[in-house]
């Protein structure tokens, strides 16, 4: 902490203001003294300071002139000194004792760099501060006052250094006989004269002190000011607070006591809260400058020298009547008057005034302020105020004087009086050392800164100190003398800096006034350095530590979404991220798949295989009735009408067989042709129906069976029709069938041919199943179409009027015969009387003429066609069983017939099955299928839990144990535990299956072995009904 007064500590200073002074050129503002004619040479108006001025004793200013007991002296700008007026003993400083009236120079042999200060002339002695700060006194020293360390006798010209302990002194004042200075470190020291306690070093048992001697101040507290009287001194603390010692038989030491006083005793008579900036010591009585810039006086008011407007005495402190609005900036106390400099760089005096004293062109004593009349455009800089005269150094740096002439104490010359302030001539080009009252130009004076130095850079001010800046804020020196906050961006750890220091990359300060900089989290980076915030990771990159100054992307298989992320995310399962820096995984696009997380691609959907979706972690089996033949297929196929697509992952489909269709797409198997319609190539989507004149009673057929002689068929037909009596069918493949013209008949269904009416009768009409019998006393014509003499059957031989029955095994196919025919082979006749022959009926036949009748075909033969002379053996895969077929019998599924003319078919052995009708042989159980009964159309599946390993196999084998096999019909076991419900689908519903099937197969061959055995046709499924 630093006190609100900054000290001239080292000669630094004392150096910076004497040079100030001298800076200055030297034509000082001319005016005429009121008494002298002579026009002074110009001199420099000091534009260079920034306030010129100071004030006796303060440590804040040098003191460039003092008025004693009629003597004067002043400090030039080139450091030299020059004194008048009174002589006395050595007084002037000039090496002689004589009076002087007008300036004569100072012997400044020996003292390095000249005078910085002067002490004020306070008494019968002089000092002067030199530029290297030591002190020289000159005068009286009877008392010990000029410091050397004895006493007696007076010295002409400046003696010394006095030295205060080998400290630098950095001002001094002198008393009437004794001598005070404060040191460079504000301690103080005083010497000299002690009979009344004025040195202060507590006691009075020194009446002299001869060489400096240090006074106890209160601890902690440092003197800023000190001023010496008639045998009295005072000081300013650095808290601008007061103490007094010495005489104080008015009252003027300020404590409210008349008691005198050997050691610094606190002035106590202060208005409440007030401090001081200025004091000085008068004869009897003491004024100060209060830190509100008003005056106050206590103490011998004799002359008015309160400034009150009244002579009452007072221990108190009485206010001096100041003009309205102003304040003082600087004060001095002579023997009974007191002059002030104001604010506006004014002067004003008041208390006696009968040697002109106060300066306003009177003699009148004044007991309240009085303006000092100097000339039209000057300021008051400096003043002092002696015993009957005063002083100033106007603010251009001329020295003026007035009041008491006596000893040549104006400096005007012989016997020249001044009531108002007069020119004293320094020489050509010479004037007065000026001081400066703002140091650090802060347009507030010294007195009243609480830092005339400035607070330095680092410190700012705070309750009248100048601390250190705070950690988070900096201090620039710079009046007003406040600290601030570092600016966002930047921050100071430290106390007492000047400036902030940037965050660095990597850092950021978020507020201002920060003492630290904060760290960018993970997720977060700062390339820069003064930055009040941290960047947040930007999407598809990321900050894993702390303090980063730089982000990273992502890696080829990692992305990420967000922006502060303290790290990348792996790609899911089915999806890929193929460059650096991604802000988004891409999802895998339909037919191709990932398993895989980080990924930075995906695989294709195999053959067999699809993927629908896009972000797919797997490929999927193509189901039944879909394949996929190429890779990367996002939907599998769909089997294509007229083919299908049968189990998982399939990589093609299959055609349709002859025999079978497939209208819809995508299915698993194809559908059989339904009777009455076949395919006759694979691949097809729809089937064809049998044409009219064929039909097809079976499914799954790759053609249709043309319809019988005797029969016909419509489009579509399962079957085909027997032609109804009256019609036939002479050809096979027959859409309809004919019917039986004039003179035919057909009496029969599925007839082949129409039959023409026997003899002895006729018919006139088509598609009829009889012949008439002609009228009484006629015959049928010829042709039966008509009645004519004798009908066939008949004949006369010769003009008979009735006709003669043609005999058995004979015919009369004509009217008018006259002879009787015989029957030819494959025909008959058994009966008299016919015109025609019967036809050998279907199986029958008739080897011979003549025949009277037909013999029945034998077993293992058939006869599907009437008028046949030899019956036909049955082909291989048919039978014959009875005499007097006329077909032969397919054999039935389960059975087959190798040899052809057999009257049975031969059942399927075990191990073997004949799954159509007509087979000419048995097939084997392939693997995984067997049969262990004979004459059946299949084979049976391996049941679950069972296999067989080998072409036709009669049984099936269980599987061995430590083996499973869940499904049906298969060739070897395997490791597969499988749950009951699937055990109980396996074999209970093929073994439902199956049993349904065997009860119908059963009810149905019944059913075909109860039915009736009609005429004889080529196969007999064509008689039943």
């Amino acid at each position: 902490m630093r006190t609100q007064y900054i000290p001239k500590r080292a000669l630094a200073f004392i150096f910076a203001f004497m040079f100030i002074g001298m800076s200055a050129s030297f034509g000082l503002q001319p005016t005429v003294k009121e008494e002298l004619e002579e026009i002074p040479s110009s001199m420099n108006t000091h534009s260079g300071l920034n306030f010129p001025g100071s004030t006796l004793g303060s440590i804040q200013s040098l003191t460039a002139i003092g008025a004693a007991y009629n003597y004067t002296c002043v400090v030039m700008d080139n450091n030299n000194m020059k004194c008048w007026g009174r002589g006395g003993s050595g007084y002037l400083g000039n090496g002689e004792i004589a009076d002087q009236y007008t300036p004569v120079s100072v012997n400044m042999d020996g003292i390095t760099g000249g005078a910085a200060e002067f002490s004020g002339a306070g008494g019968h002695h002089s000092c002067l501060l030199s530029l290297n700060g030591s002190i020289y006194c000159w005068g009286e020293d009877s008392h010990g006052q000029i410091g050397h360390g004895h006493w007696g006798g007076s010295w002409w010209s400046p003696h010394g250094p006095t030295t205060l302990g080998g400290k630098v002194a950095i001002t001094v004042v002198t008393g009437l006989h004794h001598s005070c200075a404060i040191a460079d470190d504000m301690s103080l020291y005083c010497w000299g004269k002690n009979d009344n306690g004025q040195v202060g070093i507590g006691d009075l048992t020194e009446e002299q002190v001869y060489s400096p001697r240090e006074i106890d101040l209160p601890p902690g507290r440092t003197a800023v000011s000190i001023n010496a009287g008639i045998d009295a001194t005072c000081v300013i603390l650095d808290n601008g607070s007061g103490m007094c010692w010495g005489l104080n038989m008015n009252g003027h030491l300020g404590d409210g006591t008349y008691n005198d006083r050997t050691s610094p005793t606190p002035i106590t008579v202060l208005p409440a809260n007030r401090s001081l900036v200025a004091m000085d010591i008068g004869f009897k009585h003491t004024c100060g400058i209060l830190d509100d810039g008003l005056v106050y006086c206590w103490g011998n008011n004799t002359a008015g020298q309160f400034g009150d407007g009244t002579t009452n005495h007072s221990t108190y402190p009485r206010a001096a009547s100041l003009p309205p609005g102003r304040t003082a900036i600087s004060i001095d106390a002579g023997s009974h008057h007191t002059c002030a400099i104001l604010d506006d760089s004014s002067a004003y005096c008041w208390g006696r005034n009968d040697n002109g004293q106060l300066g306003d062109g009177t003699t009148n004593n004044s007991t309240t302020p009085v303006r000092v009349s100097m000339p039209s455009g000057l300021g008051v800089a400096e003043i002092t105020a002696g015993n009957f005269h005063s002083c100033a150094v106007a603010t251009n740096a001329s020295v003026y004087c007035w009041g008491g002439h006596g000893q040549g104490a104006l400096g005007l010359g012989v016997d020249v009086d001044s009531d108002v302030p007069a020119y004293v001539d320094l020489g050509i080009g010479r004037h007065a050392l000026m001081g400066e009252r703002d140091n650090d130009d802060d347009g507030i004076v010294n007195l009243f800164d609480p830092f005339p130095d400035g607070c330095t850079p680092g410190t700012y001010e705070a309750n009248g100190y100048c601390l250190d800046a705070d950690p988070g804020y900096y201090a620039d020196g710079v009046p007003p003398y406040e600290q601030f906050p570092c600016s966002s961006g930047t921050y100071q750890p430290n106390s007492g800096q000047t400036d902030c220091i940037d965050a660095s990359a990597g850092n950021f300060v978020e507020n201002a006034g920060s003492s630290a900089q904060t760290t960018c989290e993970a997720g977060s980076y700062q390339p820069d350095s003064g930055q009040t915030s941290c960047l947040l990771a930007d999407p598809g990159n990321y900050v894993s530590e702390e303090a980063s100054i730089r982000q990273n992307q992502c890696s080829v298989g990692s992305y990420q979404p967000s922006s502060g992320a303290t790290e990348c995310i792996d790609t899911d399962p089915g999806h890929f991220v193929i460059g650096f820096a991604s802000t988004e995984q891409t999802p895998c696009p339909p037919g191709s798949y990932q398993m895989l997380s980080g990924a930075t691609s995906c695989f294709q959907a195999g053959a067999g295989f699809h993927v629908p979706d896009e972000g797919s972690d797997s490929q999927q089996q193509c189901q039944s009735g879909t394949y996929s033949s190429q890779q990367g297929q996002a939907n599998c196929t769909e089997a294509s009408p007229g083919y299908f697509a049968d189990g998982l992952q399939q990589t093609s489909q299959s055609p349709c067989q002859p025999g079978e269709f497939q209208y819809s797409p995508g299915q698993t198997s194809c559908l059989e042709t339904y009777p009455g319609y076949y395919t006759n190539q694979g691949g097809s989507v729809d089937q064809n129906p049998c044409e009219a004149g064929s039909y097809q009673p079976e499914s799954g057929q790759s053609s249709c069976i043309l319809a019988e002689s005797g029969n016909y068929s419509t489009a579509g037909a399962t079957s085909q029709t027997q032609c109804q009596n009256g019609t036939y069918s002479s050809e096979s493949g027959q859409a309809a069938c004919t019917p039986a013209e004039p003179g035919y008949y057909v009496d029969l269904d599925g007839a082949i041919g129409a039959t023409p009416c026997p003899p002895g009768q006729f018919q006139t009409e088509n598609g009829s199943s009889e012949c008439e019998t002609p009228p009484p006393g006629q015959v049928a014509s010829s042709d039966g179409s008509t009645t004519s003499a004798c009908p066939p059957g008949k004949y006369q031989p010769g003009e008979q009027l009735n006709c003669i029955e043609a005999s058995p095994g004979n015919y009369v196919n004509q009217s008018g015969a006259s002879s009787q025919t015989q029957c030819e082979a494959g025909s008959f006749q058994s009966q008299p009387g016919q015109s025609a022959c019967e036809l050998a009926s279907p199986g029958n036949y008739a080897d011979s003429n003549g025949s009277t009748s037909q013999t029945p075909c034998s077993k293992g033969e058939y006869q599907s066609f009437g008028g046949q002379d030899s019956c036909t053996s049955a082909m291989p895969g048919n039978y014959v069983p009875e005499a007097g077929s006329q077909s032969q019998t397919t054999c039935k599924s389960g059975n087959y017939q190798p040899d052809g003319g057999a009257d049975s078919c031969i059942p399927a052995d075990p191990g073997s099955f004949v799954s159509s009708s007509a087979a000419i042989s048995q097939n084997p159980c392939q693997p995984g299928t067997y049969q262990s009964a004979e004459g059946k159309i299949a084979c049976l599946p391996a049941d679950p839990d069972n296999y067989v390993s080998e072409t036709g196999s009669t049984e099936q084998s269980k599987c061995p144990s430590g083996t499973d096999q869940e499904l049906t019909g298969q060739t070897g076991c395997i490791d597969i535990e499988r749950p009951l419900w699937l055990t109980i689908l396996m074999f209970g519903v093929p073994a439902i299956v199956v049993g349904t099937m065997a009860v119908l197969y059963i009810a149905n061959k019944k059913k075909t072995e109860g039915g009736k055995r009609g005429k004889a046709y080529m196969y007999s499924e064509d008689i039943r009904k």
